[in-house]
């Protein structure tokens, strides 16, 4: 099955559209459910013992969720929730496994994805690995920018991703107010520009500081 032929079988399947904010998988869900996102994003997140909703995880457009379904049939471990308005192809586990067995050669495209979103949990190891905070930022937003664009200096705002102080620390275990002061820290250094709507970065930089791959 060529590449073509593999998104020509999306393409069949049933649409969901989803609001921002929007609960698609809860935690514990027993379902076989994937969703392969057409537009828009959906949040990994986790719940704290005070009720308050930490983002994990981003994932944007062909990224398909939860792939840990395909290892494993117990429940999910974190709410998939819309981080923007948007829709996604509706596939259950059978269907794909059967697509595979009616046509192993996509099984290559399934890898593929599965690939890329190890690659994208290595990113985000690595950028919660750092030594400090300011680092962790650095790292969290040069792998946030160059997944969803391959621009040089990357407008997370024009292609619909609003991420706030609070998302940032979420995902790298700190307080908001560190992060802020860090962020106020890399835009005077030029890593990063910003304003109470918007947020550019710039990968090169950033790159070149950390010494990170292209």
């Amino acid at each position: 099955m060529k590449s073509e032929d593999f998104v020509s079988f999306v393409k069949t399947l049933p649409v969901r559209s989803f609001h921002k904010d929007e609960l698609l998988l809860a935690s514990d869900d027993p379902s076989d459910t994937f969703l392969a996102i057409r537009e828009g994003y959906v949040k990994a997140t986790s719940t704290e013992d005070s009720g308050r909703e930490r983002l994990l995880w981003l994932a944007g457009r062909y990224d398909i969720v939860p792939l840990e379904r395909f290892f494993t049939r117990k429940p999910l471990q974190y709410d998939y929730v819309g981080y923007s308005d948007g829709s996604a192809y509706v596939v259950s586990k059978d269907q794909l496994l059967a697509l595979i067995d009616e046509h192993p050669s996509a099984a290559a495209e399934v890898a593929k994805g599965m690939s890329e979103h190890l690659d994208d949990i290595s990113e985000r190891l690595s950028a919660v690995g750092q030594a400090d905070v300011r680092r962790k930022v650095l790292h969290t937003l040069y792998g946030i920018a160059t997944k969803f664009s391959s621009r040089e200096v990357v407008e997370l705002d024009a292609i619909g991703l609003n991420l706030t102080h609070q998302d940032i620390a979420d995902m790298i275990g700190a307080s908001r107010e560190v992060v802020s002061t860090e962020l106020s820290k890399a835009r005077s250094d030029g890593y990063v520009d910003y304003s109470r709507s918007t947020l550019s970065v710039d990968t090169v930089k950033i790159r070149d500081t950390l010494g990170l791959l292209a």
